[in-house]
């Protein structure tokens, strides 16, 4: 069997190797509100500078015909209810490349904290833990409690979908290709844009995927630390992989290959993605899937947006107070000025 790296090392060594994308990829300020949710902006501190997905560079992607489509219109009530029979709801806030610090768990506790005294909600705090990865309060009016686990790894994410009643994400869409974690690269593959995707044959996540196209790019072979990996070519073939040239590249299965062997648990959930564009890359391989919105409710994007901690917090916040329609959530949503009201339901 071939020892691999583990995949903390090949995040290091990916990091080290990055290079700057084309002039397209623009970087972003932090936009501020001024409406309703303007008092959290005093706690809007981005780690980092945010990589625009530009629409020029996926203008070449066809079957945008749900852009038009209306969002839903659900009752929530029963969502609640089934949350909570067992007096606990178990969130998952999964925060993909740069939209992760080590600091996000204490900027939701604080903003959580702020939302509840604002909404004349009764919510007593725990201590936020030492390694900020938690956060639990207690809805003392309706005796409910809440248990939020953050995380920035691909597959506490994918296992997220079988163990958690809400599912969060925050980070980029990738032109499609599903959130990413911890680079551009490590991919949740959700979505029906990209039937296949470069990766680094190094990149453990993906070590036993097929490789495709190899009628196109015959396959190579690269020692590495004493083991053979097989490649196709350095670098990308495709502006929007972000692979730097020094990546020993193949190509993998694209589309809903993660999302369609996905375990989700059985009951009522709320799924949330907050990424640019996801409404029109995602929905189509989402509802293929989850056929049901009466029982899988997504909350997403229908533009571009920043990537802020505001509109999770105010996620959680509208489940909180048990908001009765998918519809309000929604304006609650985009009244955080995040985005030009890119937020939706599908």
């Amino acid at each position: 069997m071939r020892h691999y790296m583990e995949p903390i090392m090949f995040l290091l060594l990916a990091l080290l190797s990055i290079q700057p994308t084309s002039s397209s990829a623009a970087l972003t300020e932090e936009p501020r509100g001024n409406g309703r949710f303007s008092f959290l902006d005093e706690l809007e501190k981005h780690p980092d500078p945010w990589t625009q997905e530009t629409s020029g560079e996926d203008a070449h992607l066809t079957g945008d015909a749900e852009d038009n489509l209306p969002e839903l219109s659900i009752d929530l009530t029963p969502f609640y209810r089934d949350f909570a029979q067992d007096g606990i709801v178990n969130i998952y806030m999964g925060y993909g490349y740069e939209a992760y610090s080590p600091g996000k768990g204490a900027q939701l506790y604080k903003m959580l904290n702020l939302l509840g005294s604002k909404e004349d909600l009764e919510l007593l705090f725990a201590p936020l833990e030492r390694d900020q990865q938690t956060v639990r309060f207690r809805d003392v009016r309706r005796g409910i409690d809440y248990q939020i686990q953050i995380g920035p790894e691909r597959d506490d994410y994918r296992r997220a979908f079988s163990k958690y009643e809400v599912v969060m994400y925050t980070g980029h869409s990738r032109y499609g290709r599903g959130p990413a974690f911890g680079t551009f690269w490590n991919y949740y593959r959700m979505g029906d844009r990209f039937e296949t995707i470069e990766v680094d044959t190094r990149n453990p996540y993906f070590d036993f995927e097929p490789i495709v196209l190899t009628e196109r790019f015959p396959l190579l072979k690269i020692l590495l630390g004493g083991f053979p990996f097989p490649y196709q070519y350095r670098g990308q073939q495709t502006n929007t992989s972000y692979l730097p040239s020094t990546s020993y590249t193949k190509n993998i299965p694209g589309g809903n290959a993660d999302l369609a062997t996905t375990k989700f648990i059985p009951g009522r959930q709320i799924l949330y993605f907050h990424s640019c564009k996801n409404r029109k890359y995602w929905r189509n391989a989402i509802r293929s899937v989850l056929t049901d919105p009466a029982r899988k409710v997504v909350f997403g994007t229908s533009n571009d947006s920043f990537g802020g901690a505001r509109p999770d917090s105010v996620l959680i916040i509208s489940i909180v107070r048990q908001l009765a329609r998918t519809e309000e959530i929604v304006s609650d949503l985009n009244a955080t000025q995040d985005c030009n009201q890119c937020f939706t339901s599908y």
